[in-house]
């Protein structure tokens, strides 16, 4: 800072002086004042600062377009980082509204009734949330489903917190062999990686992210070392639980399952950048934005509208008469819909027989929650 100019002293007045300048103001304060300069010297001032006042707050108020109240709300969910010494990052915050979204999940659960009594769906849960008011509605909040591949965006999570301190790890080549004994079969597939040729980080995020490549998210998942801890540590960061299926798997193989609400937090978290910074967060969500499944999310939501979204599928088989026999199925998608001035997240997870029956079950609850909230 530019050095502070020194005080200087004050020139030496006669005492006489002071006590006469003193005298005369006090003069002046008892001096009898008429009632209408009173009421004018009260009055103006007073209406002069509320007038002020009044346009301040209202400039600041319609700043604050979306500003959540949670007078009818039953519970208001806080997520922090777990930052350094004296910062505690904001994540997200959820708060689940009794009211304001009450219409639609009437709509919702009426829409599933219909369907259960078809026998289209074992379970199905619903996540949606107006991610400007940060208030959010669930169905079936407690049932947990295995991601499948929507472990991929927290896997492009780890890889893009990487990227801001080494930003050189998006450009590191890995050779792929051929096909992986990892890869689970897969019913909804595009483009694939070729044999014998060699990929960047980055255009195997874009396979992984894009065409939901299983062979890009094991070369990832390998080339990161233990991702078993990489995947622990963002989802203790995230507040998501740590949950296993030991129905369907042995206990020691820690397949990972979770709710339609802890998943969530994914999103959550890139649409607010809290997690990775605004460049990385963007980076991501542009990723998603080019996704080429048009069969759940997005397949009823008017052309033009920008999505953000990611879908998961996992069947589980069995062996009868040297055949597989399908046990059941898994399908799930969440989504960022950017629907202008109001955008959104939205999550289903299902589990039934038929892949395609689940996939037209998300189609129709993401239309349900477009019309309702395009309406509003």
């Amino acid at each position: 800072m530019p050095a502070q100019p020194k005080n200087k002293r004050p020139p030496i007045q006669k005492p006489v002086s002071v006590r006469k300048e003193t005298v005369k103001r006090k003069n002046l304060l008892l001096r009898s004042v008429p009632v209408y300069v009173f009421l004018l010297l009260t009055i103006i001032p007073v209406c002069t600062l509320g007038l002020y006042f009044h346009f301040v707050t209202k400039k600041a108020n319609s700043n604050r377009i979306y500003e959540g109240s949670t007078e009818h709300d039953q519970t208001v969910k806080v997520v922090r980082g777990n930052g350094k010494v004296l910062i505690h990052p904001l994540l997200f915050v959820e708060i689940e509204s009794e009211k304001v979204l009450d219409p639609l999940k009437i709509k919702i659960n009426n829409y599933l009734e219909q369907k259960k009594q078809e026998n289209a769906f074992m379970s199905t849960s619903v996540y949606v949330k107006d991610l400007n008011a940060g208030r959010y509605m669930s169905i079936n909040p407690d049932s947990l489903y295995d991601p499948a591949s929507i472990l991929k965006v927290p896997l492009l999570i780890i890889y893009l917190k990487q990227a801001e301190t080494n930003p050189g790890i998006l450009k590191k080549s890995l050779f792929f062999k051929g096909e992986s004994q990892n890869v689970a079969i897969r019913s909804i597939k595009d483009q694939s990686l070729v044999a014998g040729r060699s990929y960047t980080v980055e255009e195997l995020l874009h396979y992984m992210i894009v065409y939901s490549d299983n062979e890009a998210f094991w070369m990832l998942c390998e080339n990161i070392g233990d991702e078993d801890n990489e995947f622990k540590k963002l989802d203790a960061e995230l507040d998501i639980p740590e949950k296993f299926d030991i129905i369907h798997y042995p206990a020691s193989d820690q397949h990972f399952i979770a709710s339609a609400n802890s998943v969530a937090h994914y999103f959550n978290v890139l649409y607010n950048a809290s997690y990775l910074n605004n460049a990385m967060s963007e980076y991501a969500l542009n990723l998603l934005t080019k996704s080429n499944f048009k069969e759940g999310i997005i397949k009823q939501i008017d052309p033009g509208v920008t999505i953000a979204h990611k879908f998961g599928e996992r069947t589980l088989s069995y062996m009868q008469a040297g055949k597989s026999v399908d046990l059941l199925t898994e399908f799930h998608e969440f989504g960022i819909v950017y629907l202008k001035n109001r955008p959104y997240l939205i999550g289903v997870m299902t589990r039934g027989m038929k892949s395609n029956a689940l996939q037209t079950m998300v189609s129709d609850i993401s239309k349900i929650v477009y019309d309702e909230l395009k309406a509003n």
